[in-house]
């Protein structure tokens, strides 16, 4: 395993989170590196399709306010879509870009396609990461390393103490896989309670496979800026999502189900 010493700080996670972290500390003249799993920068908000910052984006100043405001401009934001009173809507395709390119004018280095696999502790201290990636095994240090996988990758390896699930029942929060489907037709009005009762009946009678507790999140998503609208409904519960043989058991099933909704949203709603 190769080893270098390249870095002050490396931020571990591209979302959000992460993102912020890394432009603020190379603003500051700390030569840094962002590490993401995937292939783009914004976590949940662009791989993961949660398209909607809450309306109170920004309000606060600082990076975060200078992200919305490009979004802004660039026609890639919408305040006065979906749930006005709650969240802004935005482009996750024009998120990759926005955020890629602020860490890039920040002096930002990015590796992509890399997984965090623990943290290089000496001495009681952390001073670095090893990383997995097409390379093979890949140690680098750094002065400061910041957690933000989500998960507590790093910070769980350096022995960090944490919790799973409830306290009481150890059960995990359920798992959703967001679909976004173009095409709709925006201009329809959707009774969705009555979609959910449709819904809910062709369950009971055994025509759908969804357990009981997916009929609750039909009517919720969000409507894009391009007349597509993203949904919320395939919950998948008993799943420890850091589990890597348990999450793909559950992305196999969510999507299974995305499709079997897909075909009665076609029958029943307009």
């Amino acid at each position: 395993m190769s080893c270098h010493k390249d870095y002050d700080a490396i931020v571990c996670g591209g979302g959000p989170a992460g993102f912020g972290a890394a432009v603020a500390a190379a603003r500051n003249g700390v030569r840094t590196l962002l590490i993401d799993q995937g292939n783009c920068l914004g976590g949940t908000a662009t791989s993961r399709l949660v398209i909607e910052f809450a309306k109170t984006a920004g309000r606060n100043g600082g990076i975060f306010k200078e992200l919305v405001d490009k979004m802004e401009k660039l026609g890639g934001m919408s305040w006065d879509v979906a749930f006005p009173s709650v969240y802004a809507i935005f482009d996750p395709e024009l998120l990759k870009y926005v955020l890629q390119e602020f860490c890039e004018e920040a002096g930002v280095d990015i590796l992509f396609h890399t997984f965090i696999e623990s943290a290089i502790v000496e001495n009681g201290t952390v001073c670095g990461v090893n990383m997995v990636n097409k390379n093979g095994r890949l140690g680098i240090r750094s002065k400061i390393v910041i957690d933000a996988t989500g998960d507590g990758d790093a910070a769980a390896s350096a022995g960090a103490a944490f919790e799973k699930g409830s306290p009481v029942t150890h059960r995990m929060q359920g798992l959703t896989l967001r679909i976004r489907i173009g095409g709709v037709d925006m201009a329809r009005t959707v009774n969705w309670p009555e979609v959910n009762e449709k819904f809910d009946n062709a369950r009971k009678k055994g025509n759908t496979k969804f357990p009981y507790y997916v009929t609750k999140w039909l009517d919720a998503g969000a409507r894009g800026l391009h007349e597509e609208r993203t949904l919320n409904l395939d919950m998948v519960t008993d799943t420890d999502a850091t589990d890597a043989f348990e999450l793909s058991r559950a992305e196999i099933e969510a999507r299974k189900r995305i499709w079997e909704f897909i075909n009665f949203a076609k029958t029943t709603t307009p």
